[in-house]
């Protein structure tokens, strides 16, 4: 869970998910949270990436980054069916279907590109 603390007007990009990648073993990082070949993230004003591909499905709840606010509270939880669940302010706001193992190690990820400026 990461706590908001500076947004700006501007594109909805806000991109949160995991990532099956250890980061002490992976050095390459992309310029993108996207562009992960192994990972899945969502946000972007309503969209889900799978290894890297945009994956157009609706995600459920219709979670909206750009509407974010200093101190909401955004959270994301695999679910032992394999899907991502989003939380805004501990209420489920958006869930996909990502086909996520949930026994193996995963690390989480963002990707700060826009509306969200800064978090803790």
């Amino acid at each position: 869970e990461v706590t908001i603390d500076k947004v700006r007007t501007g594109s909805p990009a806000l991109g949160l998910g995991y990532t099956d990648l250890d980061p002490a073993e992976h050095r390459a990082p992309q310029r993108y949270a996207s562009e992960c070949r192994r990972g899945w993230l969502v946000g972007y004003g309503g969209f889900a990436f799978r290894h890297g591909v945009k994956d157009f499905v609706s995600l459920g709840l219709g979670w909206k980054p750009d509407k974010l606010c200093p101190g909401d509270t955004v959270g994301a939880l695999v679910h032992a069916t394999g899907c991502l669940l989003i939380f805004v302010n501990r209420e489920l706001v958006s869930f996909w279907n990502a086909g996520i193992c949930p026994k193996v190690s995963l690390w989480p990820f963002l990707d700060l590109d826009g509306h969200v400026e800064a978090l803790r």
